[in-house]
């Protein structure tokens, strides 16, 4: 089968891409051109895979992808919470982003009649009155980056009750390998890697994520898109929370928490994500299967090869 993967190069994406093709799969990868990168995620030329550059906000780009096509993994967009804060609602860019990017893919799965699959995240529940958090509680986002991800999912529910093809994956925080160190895990596990003796310096450690191993994550994505209700939205999470000193502490590192750290961010911090699990696994049969500690270190073991390497 032939499948679009866009933001293909991005963390996540990327290793969707790879499990596309080690299926026997074709992929279609857009990616978007920057002026430097942090990581290489795609292996390129493979067999398989064509490379598409552009924008998904770019028409001349959607006019580049066409048929047949079994299905668009739709993942590209700004990521950066914490950037998205710093630019404020008003500023614009992230809903251009991941709303004016999701319409228009939208139209691209239409022309195509092929099914959507929108990458969300829990971000758009915020800071949840209870937890474990289900797909259907009131979503609370409390960044420019959480409520375009919400104003696009609703397009892509809207598209879906006329007739459209299209489901929906919330997923909580994935990790691993190829994740850059902007993120507190891709941090912690390359500070262990790079200089372990060293305190790390750091904001709040007291919130608590579902974090996912990247594995797992593109499982879900694929049992999501293959097995999916139609307009249905899903939590992809293992059902089990930890605090980000249990991530630093299973790296090995020592914090050394900041008095002001990322205090900034004020009512916008979201304080706990703890997914509701019951959907995705009993609808998609979807377990995850590394835990926590195996998964931190494998990737504190892949940043030690990919420093190794440089």
């Amino acid at each position: 089968m032939r499948y679009v993967v866009t933001g293909a190069d991005g963390f996540i994406a990327s290793h969707l891409v790879d499990a596309l093709l080690a299926a026997g799969h074709e992929v279609v990868a857009l990616c978007r051109r920057r002026s430097r990168r942090d990581l290489a995620n795609l292996v390129s030329p493979r067999d398989g895979q064509t490379i598409v550059w552009g924008d998904v906000c770019h028409l001349d780009t959607m006019a580049e992808i066409h048929g047949p096509i079994e299905g668009i993994y739709h993942l590209a967009a700004p990521v950066d919470v914490a950037e998205s804060l710093r630019l404020g609602v008003d500023d614009g860019y992230f809903y251009d982003q991941i709303v004016h990017g999701t319409e228009n893919m939208i139209e691209v799965a239409d022309r195509l009649k092929t099914r959507l699959f929108f990458m969300s995240s829990s971000e758009v529940y915020g800071t949840p009155t209870r937890t474990p958090i289900r797909e259907d509680d009131a979503p609370n986002p409390q960044s420019p980056y959480a409520i375009a991800k919400l104003d696009a999912e609703a397009r892509v529910v809207r598209y879906a009750r006329r007739g459209g093809e299209a489901v929906i994956a919330r997923a909580f925080n994935s990790y691993g390998p190829r994740q850059t160190d902007r993120a507190i895990t891709g941090k912690a596990c390359r500070w262990a890697a790079e200089r372990p003796s060293e305190p790390m310096p750091c904001g709040r450690v007291d919130t608590s994520r579902d974090w996912t191993y990247v594995d797992d994550t593109v499982e879900g994505l694929r049992a999501v898109m293959d097995r999916g209700w139609n307009g249905e939205v899903y939590n992809l999470g293992t059902g089990i929370k930890h605090t980000v000193l249990d991530v630093i502490e299973l790296a090995g590192v020592t914090p050394m928490q900041l008095q002001d750290g990322e205090q900034w961010r004020g009512r916008a911090e979201v304080v706990v994500l703890q997914a509701e699990r019951a959907k995705s696994f009993g609808a998609l049969g979807w377990v995850p299967q590394v835990s926590l500690p195996d998964g931190i270190q494998r990737t504190v073991r892949w940043w030690r090869e990919y420093l190794e390497g440089q």
